[in-house]
């Protein structure tokens, strides 16, 4: 089994003010991508993008916080040189009400797709509508994961912090999935 990052940039900061209100409830992960990889043996990341309404610039996104970012670039690179890293890659709208975006997002796939060889990409889809957006190359790997009610109380549902730290490890053993996706890859139970 392989440990994987839910919403794996959700340690930034948000890009307004106000979204620090609603970090308890869409905040998944509290170390970097980098120590993610290094500290924790992710090799799985769950990288959620939109598009940001001023610039166009791609930015992370959790449900309805956005994250400042430095480079989706600078991530990429990172994974790229590792070789050893798996990258699902998803539009965080809804495709049929953010037409543009969708196009913009299945652009962006083929050119990270064309520069990031040594990752494997796959997901390529709107995470609010389900629609494919774009398909990569690999085919053979998909989105397996833990499923999310694995918590079983609301509290752990609405706060992925109390859940992770509930549940994360315990879980792990009676998982027969390839991949389990954590929220709080640093809490261990």
């Amino acid at each position: 089994m392989t440990i994987g990052s839910n919403y794996s940039m959700t340690y930034l900061k948000p890009t307004r003010w106000w979204m620090n209100l609603l970090l308890p409830i869409y905040r998944h992960q509290s170390v970097s991508i980098f120590d993610q990889y290094e500290m924790y043996g992710v090799r799985y990341f769950d990288l959620r993008i939109t598009f940001d309404e001023t610039t166009g610039h791609a930015v992370f996104k959790s449900v309805k916080v956005t994250f400042r970012t430095f480079s989706l670039y600078e991530i990429l690179n990172f994974l790229d040189r590792r070789g050893d890293t798996f990258v699902r890659f998803s539009l965080e709208e809804d495709s049929e009400k953010e037409p543009v975006k969708a196009e913009k997002f299945a652009k962006l796939c083929r050119i990270i797709e064309e520069i990031y060889q040594n990752i494997v990409f796959f997901g390529g889809m709107s995470t609010v509508d389900g629609k494919l957006l774009y398909s990569f190359k690999n085919k053979d790997y998909e989105y397996h994961s833990m499923p999310l009610d694995r918590y079983d109380g609301w509290l752990d549902k609405i706060f992925p912090s109390i859940g992770a730290r509930r549940h994360n490890g315990t879980d792990d053993r009676e998982c027969c999935l390839p991949v389990v996706y954590r929220d709080y890859v640093d809490v261990f139970n």
